[in-house]
């Protein structure tokens, strides 16, 4: 029989978590303080001692708890205070349209590993990405985490292994391509977001959250510091703040339309919908011939030519604003040189030491030949006399 218990604080509260006999037990402290818990802790040892039950008669049998059920207080008291507003839209959809309707009738200490990969499957059957199923996860996952963390579930939640995610080759413009696509002047707004984008990689959300205050003219640089996306106003993607420095281009285009304040690209007819703006870099594409393309296109071109003309990976992903390396690795394989550089190494290498053994060689070959001529051997003899 073994048993561990510690006292901790979670939030506002005092608990004395405790494991016994392969369950987990989490008791609130009557007296809210770390002594008054650690008071607590031992008189739960010696009821124990006792041969008595760690939790009242009336509370041995677990309170009945589905998912569904667990999800509405885990979005109320963890996602909402925690999450950016886009994220709490994206993670109630799953919830909504994939999690609650799969597993919400089940309780939260039923959920094995097989349910959660007959869910995989499923999902997987009707086509969604792995990456896409990968989010899901992610957010069951953490849930089901918060639900052991506060006491929940009395046992570990089972472990979610995520699909291998293969990233899809990424589409990116040609220079000549950003060339007639920056010759349009006929939506100066529009216009001057695009070039915008394909000169600092910035998301779209960024462009319409930039303020004339973002921008040091002396220095020439934007700062990257908030992302309007689905109405409001927030941090960018990665939560951090960047600079990335501007081109004389783009302080001259940027310069025509200056402002003491407000927002670079103002949205006088209402907002820049998704629609809007697809269509309006539609419309553009049209009249210059390019491809269809989109804004996030524009982003991929950015960061693609960086890694063509040979900038190191760390430093796109510093320009990008990537949290992680692992996504700027996309663009690795757009900068071979570095790589035919690198595999280079071995014929170097080889014809330096074939050189190295060919010439010790020789000085063999010279020295034997030497030794055995008849003329040398006779001024040799006469030498030694």
């Amino acid at each position: 029989m073994r048993m561990y218990m510690s006292v901790r604080r979670i939030g506002a509260s005092w608990w004395v978590d405790i494991r016994f006999n392969r369950d987990r037990y989490r008791k609130r402290s009557p007296d809210n303080t770390k002594a008054g818990a650690q008071a607590y802790e031992a008189t739960i040892r010696q009821r124990v001692a006792r041969g008595e039950s760690i939790l009242p008669k009336k509370q041995e049998k677990p309170e009945s708890l589905t998912f569904e059920k667990f999800t509405q207080e885990w979005f109320e008291t963890y996602v909402k205070a925690n999450c950016k507003h886009s994220e709490i839209l994206n993670k109630q959809g799953t919830l909504k349209l994939h999690l609650v309707p799969w597993f919400g009738n089940k309780e939260l200490r039923d959920i094995q590993t097989l349910d959660i990969e007959q869910y995989k499957a499923e999902k997987n059957k009707k086509g969604l990405s792995p990456k896409t199923i990968n989010n899901h996860l992610a957010s069951l996952s953490k849930c089901l985490n918060c639900a052991y963390e506060w006491g929940r579930l009395k046992t570990a939640p089972p472990k979610i292994k995520k699909l291998k995610s293969n990233f899809h080759r990424i589409d990116f413009l040609s220079p000549v391509e950003t060339w007639q696509l920056l010759q349009d002047h006929s939506e100066p707004t529009w216009n001057c977001m695009i070039l915008v984008a394909l000169r600092t990689g910035m998301r779209f959300g960024e462009l319409l959250g930039l303020e004339w205050s973002d921008i040091d003219w002396e220095r020439k640089q934007i700062t990257v510091k908030q992302s309007f996306v689905r109405g409001v106003m927030g941090t960018p993607k990665s939560g951090k703040i960047r600079h990335i420095p501007m081109t004389d281009e783009l302080c001259e285009a940027l310069a025509d339309r200056r402002k003491l304040h407000g927002l670079v690209f103002e949205r006088p007819l209402g907002e820049f919908t998704h629609r809007v703006a697809s269509n309006a870099i539609h419309r553009i594409c049209k009249r210059t011939g390019v491809r269809k393309t989109c804004w996030h296109i524009l982003r991929h071109t950015f960061a693609s030519h960086l890694a063509m003309e040979g900038v190191p990976i760390p430093v796109v992903q510093q320009l990008l604003g990537h949290a992680s390396i692992v996504m700027t690795m996309r663009y690795a394989h757009l900068s071979p040189s570095k790589l035919n550089e690198a595999v280079a190494v071995f014929e170097r290498l080889e014809k330096r030491e074939i050189e190295k053994f060919g010439q010790q060689v020789g000085n063999a070959v010279i020295k034997r030949t030497l030794s055995e001529s008849p003329i040398i051997q006779q001024v040799a003899e006469k030498m030694s006399q």
